[in-house]
């Protein structure tokens, strides 16, 4: 049986995703990444700052060692390159 979260974080889309993640990397919730990362597949490619970061540049940049590690799990790029 599906909870109620998981049939609402599937609607998300474009920008609202994108804000999605930032705000689970920013408040470093290791387990709402969890469930981004499980329900879409694109999480770790996504750019989801204005200049180019994605998911784990973030999580770096903020000192979110567990996301890091999480999102490197999920085949993040440790290479990417950004602006």
């Amino acid at each position: 049986m599906k909870r109620a979260r998981d049939e609402t974080t599937k609607k998300l889309g474009g920008k609202e995703l994108d804000n999605a993640i930032y705000r689970v990397v920013w408040n470093d919730d290791v387990s709402g990444l969890r469930e981004l990362l499980e329900t879409y597949d694109d999480v770790t490619e996504r750019k989801i700052y204005y200049d180019g970061w994605k998911a784990l540049r973030a999580a770096a940049c903020y000192g979110q060692v567990d996301i890091a590690k999480l999102l490197i799990q999920y085949g993040a790029n440790v290479n990417a390159v950004d602006k």
